[in-house]
């Protein structure tokens, strides 16, 4: 299923220009265009413009053939030839970012719209929908959308849209996070998504690099390795008391998921919290004591061969029942 929207022009304005598209994107890194070909006949040959947001996966297409081809007209508005095209159902970031983009087409354009994805209870003639409205729009569309995969007893991976939000925030900031530590050699790591074989959750990871400084994002488990070597004698006679080192004597050099929790405590003292413009810790000091090295040592890992890589485009962050509940409460 996909959300679609309808653009119309009042006429009595002036006709939608193709053109004035081409100037309004010349400048955007995340769109292209191109000429696709389709089975419908109104769309057989048809100008794409593809937005595609290669740092957090958000697509969308907006497609365009000459209004003639259609004829439409609502009321006093016609259709222009330009339709938006989104996949569902998708994580709700895909919502929040997308209709950024078309609120601003909208009124560059001077475009009114109409939504025909599960909402025959959209009102008429075509409208100026606002960016919150847009949102609005498209959330209920999504929410409808895994409702129905579901009861087709589809299996769709689930996180939560708290966990989903600030993946895209940081994801979104990683790139200008990543410049403002350069100067300070501090590792900015990305943020991946995996998901317990046979499991339905996804959860949030990202790798601390042994005790170089690194930021160290809010996730569900952090990887770390642990690599095997005999311990020093003078670790043994309890000294010194500080190293800038990870590794001590182990049994079961490992490498696996730790709870985000028990890093931060195991961590105590040797980072920086930050809140803006989204909550972190910057872990800072090359040094650590014994103790707190001993505390990270008997952290027991999750082996990273009990899950699976997913892409956040694969999961959803709305549950059906809470859809359910919902619809209950407004009827």
């Amino acid at each position: 299923m996909n959300f679609v929207l309808d653009f119309f022009v009042d006429k009595q304005s002036h006709p939608f220009d193709i053109k004035e598209m081409r100037l309004l994107f010349a400048s955007s890194l995340y769109f292209y265009e191109k000429l696709q070909s389709h089975k419908s006949p109104t769309w057989r040959i048809a100008r794409e413009f593809v937005f595609d947001d290669g740092n957090t996966g958000v697509h969308f297409t907006l497609r365009y053939n000459r209004p003639e081809k259609f004829d439409l007209t609502v009321g006093k508005f016609s259709f222009s030839g330009l339709c938006l095209e989104m996949e569902l159902p998708k994580p709700s970031f895909f919502g929040y970012e997308a209709m950024k983009v078309v609120a601003e087409v909208m009124k560059s354009l001077n475009l009114l719209a109409a939504c025909s994805s599960h909402m025959s209870d959209t009102p008429e003639p075509p409208q100026r929908f606002s960016y919150d409205e847009l949102v609005a729009l498209w959330l209920k569309a999504n929410a409808q959308e895994v409702l129905d995969e579901t009861e087709k007893q589809d299996e769709l991976l689930y996180a939560d849209r708290n966990k989903m939000l600030y993946w895209w925030r940081y994801t979104s900031e990683r790139f200008r996070l990543q410049l403002k530590m350069k100067e300070s050699n501090v590792e900015v790591p990305e943020i991946t998504f995996y998901c317990r074989k046979n499991g339905n959750e996804a959860a949030t990871v990202c790798e601390w690099i042994g005790m170089k400084k690194s930021v160290i994002p809010v996730v569900d488990y952090v990887v770390i390795d642990r690599k095997s070597r005999p311990a020093s004698r003078r670790l043994q006679r309890s000294g010194p008391r500080t190293s800038s080192r990870l590794t001590v004597g182990t049994k079961n050099p490992a490498r696996g998921m730790a709870p985000f929790g028990e890093i931060i405590k195991a961590l105590k003292g040797s980072y920086e919290q930050v809140d803006k413009p989204l909550p972190y810790i910057v872990f800072s000091k090359g040094l650590i004591t014994v103790q707190m090295k001993r505390r990270l040592m008997d952290i027991d890992l999750i082996p990273a061969s009990q899950f699976d890589l997913v892409g956040p485009d694969e999961i959803v962050d709305v549950r059906p029942e809470a859809h359910n509940n919902a619809a209950k409460n407004v009827s």
